[in-house]
């Protein structure tokens, strides 16, 4: 057998897939990459000149400009400048494959830069923090994030990378020489494992690199001489200055969600390292996010009905067969069966998973710092850290593929404003399963007329498109469009925004692995057989599944007779206490017949049976009508307890009964470190205020805390200082029934400024998720409503005691501000 035989030619193998690659010779390369590199060396040097000396001069200037003026000189620059955000999207929809492997595409810069475009430029901040780190930082810091940016480009085959095999171009030099070096395998015992672990790189994709570089520069430095040409050229005796921050909250796009930050504001930054700790940060979010959920279903009637009624409007059974006909399952017992299945078993699973995710980030974090001198760009990463990352990552993957986005395969195309754009195919009598496809009304309809979300949400579910494209790609534009367009808002209920939210959280996480320098899973002791059997193992969703169905299959609950009528908005009355105390009694009773199910199978309840991840805690009750207007009970504070997780998460297999006959489980869970105990205190407001709240790294749509409204209180009641306004709404989320009140809705606009002037940072993730952060305190996700601009009431109130145990937060910890106007 030849050696041809063993190792057949790659260029044959894509030639008969259509694709055409070019092949470049070892001249070529060389020659391109020498042309390349003395350009982006040269014109980023004259870019630093001119920055060094003016940086605040052009920052002062672009802000003095209106959108039209710099529309006009960021033409000049870059006449065929995109207009849209993303425009390698828009060129993929411009062109079909077979086009693009005839002719080439027509957008080989859209698809290469697609960083520049006037609507993400043109707005105040994104062009100067563009200036400030490619001018300020050397060409190689960027080199495999600008790989990684036009991936699209590659997976489209718009921009076929060339290929040349048995060497390495290095992009890791200081300077024009040494930028884009091309060595030999056989040169050296480490050139080809340098490839391998990302410290450099294939010649083709090197070239792809420098030739965006290339053109980057080029465009940066026109764009800088165009602002200051009355400037230049510029002299030797002017002194340098230092560069003035970027850190002015008037600079900041409150609009931008973190997702869409990858495609902005980041993506005009430096490249940020690897950040366990807001990674952390948001995990432990997640985590008191889902206890909330989790809580609010057992105690709350109006939330549990409005959960349930969400998950049933959002089944693929609505959806007609193109002749028309129903669904024969459709409002029958055994669709209840599911829904609840579905809602409970989504409860508990989100909760032990992002569990799972913060005691990997512990583990992270405890390996960087034990790694941390041999944690490099210019060699591998440490073996025992190599392999916990390739474990956590394909952890995450196989989350988001049985969490959110199985979730939303069931549920999204079957949601309401999505429903005339979809049938499904007759029902099999022998299956559950549902297969759906285009209806009619989306095939006939001009491209004009379609929702682009419909489309690119069936890319985002496709494991295959989604792979190709990449699902932080595809979050990206999803994003753009429900921020920018009525009409795609209109196609997206606040259900699927919670499962976008969930899938943006674990693809931030995602993201961050993927681009971690050195790469993850090139210095791992295991194989990937290895790493993927014990995460079987914890088939998290499958287990909670197993142990929810019964009890869900055997407590069937119809919604209706008002039985779960909670008239939380309503003065308080006799009548309106004891309809409440009806519908608490009814929904305890759901939960006991629940418990009791679990109980009986297992030998405990199940929050006990998962009291390492599931707070301990009492739900709170309406008291019976008095004479005197009942006061609502303030929130208990309570403990989250947790210890081992390998000792108890294994008690989620119900074939086991003890726990000497669960012992072989627990080793097969030891991948996992033991969660650490932590003690929270009780809920009572503190006498002094919290101290100054340090921002969120990495959040571009981040809104500075008022730190001057929070003051030490001395000869008054309150420790926190808030406008009138902002205390209004925290009179409504701390809300205390009486006859003579009523309890109101609050904007979101104006909660989020209540929770800044409270001394609160803020950060919009995808979708209705907004983080919010105190100094010394857990962060706390809240969603915005959707479509309604005001939270509901009893939302209202559930914000508020989330507030009280997180937090310790009640009305008599505020005051009015003083007003200006009075001194």
């Amino acid at each position: 057998m030849s050696d041809s035989d063993l190792y057949p030619d790659p260029i044959e193998i894509f030639a008969a897939s259509g694709m055409v690659i070019p092949r470049p010779t070892e001249e070529d390369i060389q020659k391109k990459a020498a042309l390349y590199s003395q350009s982006i060396f040269q014109d980023r040097s004259e870019l630093y000149s001119i920055l060094n000396v003016h940086e605040e001069t052009i920052r002062k200037r672009w802000a003095k400009k209106t959108v039209k003026q710099r529309e006009t000189l960021l033409r000049s620059a870059y006449p065929e400048i995109p207009v849209m955000h993303r425009p390698d999207f828009w060129a993929l929809r411009q062109e079909t494959l077979e086009e693009r492997r005839a002719d080439g595409t027509k957008y080989r810069d859209a698809f290469l830069l697609p960083e520049l475009n006037l609507e993400d430029l043109v707005k105040p901040k994104n062009i100067l923090l563009l200036f400030n780190s490619r001018g300020r930082n050397s060409p190689d810091v960027f080199a495999f994030v600008d790989f990684e940016k036009i991936r699209l480009a590659r997976t489209s085959e718009a921009v076929p990378i060339p290929f040349k095999n048995e060497c390495t171009i290095y992009l890791t030099g200081q300077n024009a020489k040494s930028y884009g070096k091309l060595v030999y395998w056989n040169e050296g015992p480490d050139v080809f494992n340098d490839m391998a672990n990302g410290v450099g790189m294939l010649p083709g994709a090197g070239l792809i690199v420098l030739e965006s570089q290339y053109k980057l520069y080029k465009f940066l430095l026109q764009t800088a001489k165009t602002l200051i040409h009355d400037l230049l050229p510029l002299t030797n005796s002017e002194p340098a200055r230092d560069p003035p921050s970027l850190d002015d909250p008037d600079l900041l796009d409150l609009e931008l969600s973190s997702i869409a930050a990858y495609a902005t504001g980041t993506t005009y930054r430096a490249p940020l390292r690897f950040d366990v700790k807001y990674l952390k940060r948001l995990a432990e979010a997640k985590v008191d996010q889902a206890q909330d959920h989790l809580w609010s279903l057992r105690e709350d009637p109006s939330y549990f009905r409005d959960v349930a009624l969400e998950y049933s409007e959002h089944r693929l059974e609505h959806l007609l067969t193109k002749s028309g006909a129903r669904h024969p399952n459709l409002n029958t017992a055994w669709l209840w069966d599911q829904i609840f299945l579905s809602l409970i078993g989504n409860a508990y699973t989100s909760l032990l998973q992002w569990q799972l995710i913060k005691q990997q980030l512990e583990e992270v974090e405890r390996l960087r710092t034990k790694y941390v001198s041999q944690i490099t760009n210019q060699k591998a990463l440490p073996s025992e850290y190599d392999d916990h990352m390739s474990h956590f990552q394909y952890f995450l993957q196989q989350f988001m593929i049985t969490g959110p986005v199985k979730d939303l395969k069931m549920g999204a195309f079957g949601s309401p404003p999505m429903r005339p754009w979809f049938n499904r195919y007759p029902q099999d009598p022998n299956s559950t399963m549902i297969g759906i496809h285009s209806s009619a009304m989306y095939q006939n309809s001009p491209s004009s007329v379609r929702p682009q979300v419909v489309e690119l949400m069936s890319l985002l579910l496709d494991e295959k498109q989604s792979a190709i494209m990449g699902r932080h790609i595809i979050l990206d534009e999803i994003d753009r469009l429900l921020r920018s367009d009525p009409k795609e808002r209109a196609c997206i209920t606040s259900w699927v925004l919670n499962y976008l939210s969930e899938m943006s959280s674990i693809s931030e996480i995602l993201r961050q692995l993927e681009f971690h320098q050195p790469r993850i899973g090139c210095n791992t002791t295991e194989p990937l057989t290895r790493i993927t059997s014990p995460m079987k193992q914890r088939d998290v969703r499958g287990r909670v599944m197993a142990l929810v169905d019964p009890a869900t299959s055997a407590n069937n609950t119809p919604l209706g007779n008002g039985k779960f009528n909670y008239p939380v908005h309503k003065k308080a009355s006799q009548a309106v206490v004891e309809q409440m105390r009806r519908a608490e009694a009814e929904l305890d009773a759901f939960w006991a017949k629940f418990d009791g199910i679990v109980e009986r199978r297992t030998g405990k309840k199940p929050n006990i049976l998962l009291r390492e991840f599931v707070d301990q805690r009492e739900v709170e009750r309406t008291p019976q009508w008095t004479s005197t207007p009942p006061l609502e009970p303030a929130p208990q504070r309570g403990p989250s307890n947790s210890a081992k997780l390998q000792d108890k998460f294994a008690l989620l297999d119900l074939q086991q009964r003890t726990e000497s006959t669960l012992r072989p489980e627990l080793n097969g869970l030891a991948g996992f470190p033991p969660k650490k105990q932590k003690t929270k205190t009780k809920a009572t407001p503190t006498t002094a205020p919290d101290p100054p709240l340090t921002p969120l790294e990495n959040s571009e749509s981040q809104l500075a805390p008022n730190t001057s409204s929070i003051i030490t209180a001395k000869a008054s009641n309150f420790t926190i200082s808030v406008p009138r306004r902002a205390y209004t709404v925290f009179t409504r989320l701390f809300f205390t029934p009486s006859p003579d009140r009523t309890p109101g809705e609050v904007a979101w606009s104006d909660f989020v400024q209540a929770m800044v002037a409270a001394g609160c940072a803020v950060k919009r993730l995808m979708g209705s998720s907004w983080m919010f952060s105190r100094a010394q305190s857990d962060n706390m996700i809240f969603h915005a409503p959707h479509p309604a601009a005001n939270i509901p009431i009893h939302i209202v109130r559930k914000h508020g005691r989330r507030l009280a145990r997180r937090w310790g937060w009640n009305i008599d910890l505020f005051g009015l501000k003083e007003s200006t106007d009075s001194k």
